[in-house]
């Protein structure tokens, strides 16, 4: 069994658990993902222009959820089959509902995600996030809000196929997380973050 990394550091409250998901399992649910899910790339206004992110995105969740962030609004999407046996795994583990799921696709590596925190007022205050990762290796790089000891100020965790990451307690209030660039990777990535939301439309 391969052994579970938990990250606890000022209020960080993280668990990286590799091959949540059998890896050729994963692969499966990969491929299906890549029809199943509503994908697109949201429009984001920089520098008084309109410009659209290069990975694609996709909100499904039960009925009447919406999610809110960086000023973009996603109507919810059913659950497909493959994100509810996702569903299903996640919330036996957790031992928690989830009622929303986001999806983020990268190509390769020259796709990213930059610093933030998953704060916004639509989650339910203090649940956990949770991040099935499926496909390529990434990087999952968490920074502390608080640098007075620089060795403590970043940690890294090498998301691979089938993997889960568990951000739990008040880490989204004391880190920031991102996937960074990494050029040298050439194959697609599918993460999903599962939610407990509290706003209905």
């Amino acid at each position: 069994m391969l052994q579970i990394r938990h990250i606890a550091h000022k209020g960080l409250d993280v668990y990286h658990e590799p091959e949540f998901i059998a890896p050729e399992r994963a692969l499966e649910l990969m491929t299906a993902l890549e029809t199943e899910a509503d994908w697109h790339r949201p429009a984001m206004q920089m520098y008084g222009r309109t410009v659209h992110t290069r990975r694609q995105v996709a909100w499904h969740a039960d009925e009447g959820y919406v999610y809110k962030y960086s000023g973009q609004e996603h109507v919810w999407r059913d659950w497909t089959p493959a994100m509810t046996e996702l569903r299903t795994a996640v919330e036996t583990r957790m031992d928690t509902k989830f009622n929303g799921v986001l999806l983020n696709r990268y190509e390769d590596g020259t796709e990213y995600v930059s610093p933030h925190s998953d704060d916004e007022d639509d989650l339910e205050d203090g649940s956990p996030v949770v991040c099935v990762s499926l496909g390529a290796e990434r990087d999952f790089v968490f920074k502390m809000y608080e640098r007075a000891d620089p060795d403590q100020s970043k940690f890294t965790v090498l998301l691979g196929n089938g993997d889960l990451v568990i951000m739990a307690g008040r880490t989204q209030r004391v880190a920031t997380h991102s996937i960074p660039k990494r050029v040298r990777v050439k194959e697609p990535r599918i993460s999903l973050t599962f939610r407990k939301m509290i706003r209905r439309v």
